[in-house]
């Protein structure tokens, strides 16, 4: 594996989904994203790892997706990870047969079954593979919470899958940068730490505040962590 196949990795499992298309017969690997510029690193890097030739671009109610579908495709990337779905299982939209290559739940502290979907283990184990698995996936669902008033900067990692925030956490430790996991996902506090953050791993340059209800509305994220550091 190398460092683009872990960001990709990254990517897919925060805004992207690995489902089998009844429509077209075949799979479909899919980004959803409000940042057309991210959407198209999605592209560049499909194109790089897997020869990905043809995109598709439906609008969807939350966003624009990016869609290849390909069997060969699909098959790879299920051969890193069972299945790419962070949903718990019964939770809408339901999942089908074909969203794992093996229906094998894990359940949480309340019982809640989810996915089996997991981080592959080369990243788990390789610094340089766990820093651009971390840009992948901050790029996706990670933000940079900054209160001037009161002084608090830090980052917020979005995830809700156990197996999944764990590994997270796991991946930014291997780093030597310290973080903490709460219901909601992985939060890394302290101007140290973020520093740490910045310049090991940061955030995809095409990756931007999509949040409309952010002033940084259209900011690239970098920007606003240097903004929050300074």
């Amino acid at each position: 594996m190398d460092s683009d196949t872990a960001t990709l990795i990254g990517l897919l499992l925060s805004d992207g989904s690995v489902y089998f298309d009844k429509s077209k017969r075949t799979f479909c690997v899919q980004l959803t994203s409000k940042s057309e510029s991210l959407r198209e690193c999605f592209k560049t890097l499909m194109k790089s790892c897997f020869g990905a030739k043809s995109f598709y671009e439906p609008d969807c109610k939350n966003g624009v997706s990016v869609r290849v579908f390909s069997k060969r495709i699909a098959s790879r990337l299920f051969e890193m990870s069972p299945t790419f779905r962070k949903l718990p299982c019964n939770s809408k939209p339901r999942c089908n047969i074909h969203s794992c290559i093996k229906c094998s739940p894990v359940s949480d502290k309340n019982g809640v079954e989810w996915p089996p979907c997991i981080i592959p283990e080369d990243i788990l184990r390789n610094t340089s593979l766990a820093s651009a698995f971390v840009r992948g996936y901050a790029s996706g669902d990670g933000s940079v919470y900054w209160n001037e008033r009161h002084a608090v900067r830090q980052i917020e990692i979005a995830c809700f899958h156990p197996t999944l925030k764990r590994q997270i956490a796991s991946c930014i430790a291997l780093l030597g940068i310290r973080c903490r996991t709460l219901d909601k996902g992985v939060v890394i506090s302290s101007k140290s730490e973020l520093l740490k953050f910045s310049s090991m791993v940061g955030f995809l340059p095409e990756s931007t505040v999509c949040d409309s209800r952010s002033r940084w509305l259209g900011a690239p994220k970098n920007s606003v962590l240097r903004l929050a550091l300074h």
